[in-house]
């Protein structure tokens, strides 16, 4: 319910990257230096983010601030 996988991705610079919740209550993808959001994600639903800066984002569902992840963008 508050797993994230893949725990690790990596990505392109101004690449979309998708969310998708495959839970049964809402969740909030961040980067945790603020640089982006998904916005709140909905059960059964997708979300997006275009990440524009390259570097390593640690991020967080806000919401659940225990599920970690880690998105490499080149």
């Amino acid at each position: 319910e508050f797993g994230l996988s893949p725990l690790r991705a990596r990505t392109r610079v101004g690449a979309t990257v998708t969310f998708t919740n495959t839970t049964k209550g809402p969740h909030t993808m961040a980067a945790r230096d603020g640089s982006w959001t998904t916005g709140v994600i909905q059960p059964g639903a997708s979300a997006t983010a275009t990440i524009v800066k390259a570097g390593v984002y640690e991020y967080i569902c806000t919401d659940h601030p225990w599920s970690i992840g880690q998105l490499i963008v080149e």
